[in-house]
């Protein structure tokens, strides 16, 4: 089989039928020839017995390293599920919304650029669920800063619309934060948030440490923790949930080009496209039932600090 994965130069890998694009790792004996062309061309691999030849040659592994193709495969696309962005507002453009509502005293157009790739990582053209229903939230004003007043607008919106799953991806915190949380809960929303982007140990950003809110670590994609942020201290109650890929993600930018990122800001939106995904697939209602199907679907680590329940896999 390795002919058929390993260029005569090495410089890309070639010939995968559709059916194993979803694989995150193929395995192979090769000799010392095919292992010197792997290595002129900077292609990873992992001597284990066998050569491990990784897939992950570009910046695309975000999907294929949670075995996103699976969902494709099945025309699982989040149909059904709500999905909410609370950020800077999103180029709609570029980035369809199923609905859009700014609380800012700011106009829609998103000045600041953060709202619309957090957004394009769950439903755009690089998007891992274009069939849900997205609603963008503009509440961080063009100063890239929150108020407490927008903040709770932008909750109440998603309890009387019903929203299935909410992305956090800012850091702010208020008296109310906790007491909001538990209200979106308790009208059956999951709150994602991003746990930070410290290189070295220091406090779980808010809302992703508060009870009720889903803390969300970066990975690279060799599935290793870029960020430290896991000190629970302050108003924080709990540290990392869980990790999914936030390391040169995809993403399209309030101007329409498409770029790899960086950051828990991206890792915790790739949360709430999965979830999309695992929710139409399963079926259920309760989505606190959705949640734990994921947490049980995690790739476990002996590193809990920054994983959490582990890193997350289709």
């Amino acid at each position: 089989m390795i002919k058929y994965i390993i260029h005569k130069d090495g410089a890309k890998l070639l010939g995968l039928p559709d059916n194993l694009k979803h694989l995150s790792v193929i395995k192979a004996e090769l000799n010392n020839e095919q292992v010197a062309i792997l290595k002129a061309a900077n292609i990873p691999f992992h001597p284990e017995g066998k050569i491990t030849v990784k897939l992950l040659v570009d910046e695309k592994y975000e999907k294929k390293r949670t075995e996103w193709k699976k969902f494709v495969l099945k025309g699982i696309t989040g149909a059904g599920c709500k999905v909410a962005v609370m950020d800077t507002g999103c180029n709609t453009t570029y980035v369809p919304c199923d609905y859009t509502v700014n609380y800012t005293s700011d106009p829609d157009a998103d000045i600041v650029g953060h709202g619309t790739q957090v957004t394009s990582i769950i439903k755009s053209s690089v998007g891992l669920a274009p069939g849900c229903e997205i609603h963008h939230i503009k509440m961080i004003d063009d100063t890239d800063s929150v108020s407490e007043a927008d903040f709770l607008e932008a909750i109440n919106y998603c309890i009387a619309n019903s929203i299935d799953v909410v992305n956090m991806s800012f850091q702010a915190s208020f008296s109310s934060m906790q007491s909001a949380l538990d209200s979106l809960i308790a009208a059956n929303c999951i709150a994602i948030a991003s746990s930070g982007n410290s290189s070295s140990d220091t406090a779980i950003a808010i809302p992703a440490g508060l009870n009720n809110c889903v803390a969300v670590n970066a990975v690279d994609e060799d599935g290793n923790p870029q960020y430290k942020n896991n000190i629970v201290s302050g108003d924080a109650v709990h540290g990392i949930d869980m990790a999914a890929a936030g390391w040169g993600n995809e993403v399209v930018t309030r101007f329409g080009t498409t770029i790899s990122n960086y950051g828990s800001s991206f890792s915790s939106p790739f949360v709430c496209g999965m979830f999309a995904l695992y929710k139409e697939e399963l079926g259920i209602a309760d989505n606190k039932k959705v949640l734990q199907h994921i947490y049980n679907k995690c790739m476990k680590q002996a590193d809990v600090t920054n994983f959490g329940r582990g890193f997350l896999t289709a």
